[in-house]
C-alpha cells in the first residue's frame, strides 16, 4: 500500500510558526495525508503533542525535530529525547546508533558543504530533501543532483510554517503496514515518489512577521 507522508511541518513551538498540533492534524487529514511529522526548530515538543492526539484522529505521527547544527539543519525522525548537542558529526553518530531516520533538508540553504560533511552524509544520512517547497528552484535542482550523486533517496519537504502549506510536499511511500518501522524502511530503500509545489513567497513573509512578533513578545 502507499502512505502519504508530510514530514517537514512546524508548530507554534517553532519561533516562526503559530500552528497548533491539533490544527496540523486536522488540516493534514482534510488533504488526504495519513502520516505526518512535526519537525520544529530544536525541540520535539510539537511532535510529542501531536503524537498524543494521533490515535484519536487515526493518523500516524512520527516524532521529529529540525535541529540546527554547526554545519546546518538536520531533520531527525523517530527521536524521543531533546538534544542539546549541536555538533553535526556527533549528532549524526547519535542518530545512527539509535536507528533514527535522518533527512538533510534544503542542503543548499544555510549549510556548510565541506568534503567531510559530504562524506558523512553519504555514509550515514538516510535521505536528502530534493525539493523544499520554500527553496528556490536552483537550490532544489542542486539538491536533487547531490542526492543522485550520493545514491540517496529523494524526499519532498513542505517546510510548512502556515497551515496552508501543509501538503505542498508529499511523499508517497510503499509500505506493508502503517507503522513507523515500515515507513522508515520504505524511505531508506527508496520506495518513494514525491509530489511537490513551491509555496507562495508571501507565506515566507508571514512567517518572518511571526518570528519578529514572537521576538518582541519575549522581550516584553
Amino acid at each position: 500500500m502507499l502512505i502519504t507522508f508530510d514530514y517537514h511541518i512546524h508548530s507554534y513551538y517553532s519561533f516562526d510558526s503559530l500552528n497548533k498540533p491539533l490544527e496540523i492534524i486536522k488540516t493534514a487529514l482534510k488533504k488526504g495525508i495519513n502520516a505526518i511529522s512535526v519537525t520544529d526548530h530544536n525541540t520535539i515538543k510539537g511532535s510529542l503533542e501531536a503524537k498524543k492526539l494521533s490515535k484519536e484522529y487515526n493518523i500516524l505521527v512520527i516524532t521529529g525535530i529540525e535541529l540546527k547544527t554547526d554545519a546546518g539543519d538536520l531533520i531527525i525522525l523517530g527521536i524521543d529525547e531533546e538534544l542539546k548537542n549541536y555538533n553535526f558529526y556527533e549528532i549524526i553518530d547519535i542518530a545512527y546508533s539509535n536507528q533514527w531516520l535522518t533527512i538533510l533538508p534544503h542542503p543548499y540553504v544555510r549549510h556548510h558543504l565541506s568534503g567531510d560533511f559530504i562524506k558523512i552524509v553519504e555514509k550515514k544520512v538516510s535521505a536528502i530533501e530534493g525539493f523544499n517547497c520554500r527553496a528556490f528552484s536552483i537550490s532544489n535542482s542542486k539538491a536533487i543532483k547531490l542526492a543522485e550523486a550520493l545514491k540517496k533517496p529523494i524526499t519532498a519537504g513542505s517546510d510548512a510554517h502556515l497551515l496552508k502549506e501543509i501538503g505542498n510536499g508529499i511523499n508517497y511511500i510503499l509500505i506493508n503496514t502503517i507503522s513507523e518501522e515500515d515507513l522508515f524502511k520504505g524511505i531508506k530503500n527508496g520506495w518513494i515518489r514525491i509530489e511537490a509545489k513551491h509555496s507562495n513567497p508571501l507565506y515566507h513573509f508571514s512567517s518572518s512577521l511571526i518570528k519578529v512578533s514572537k521576538f518582541f513578545l519575549r522581550a516584553i
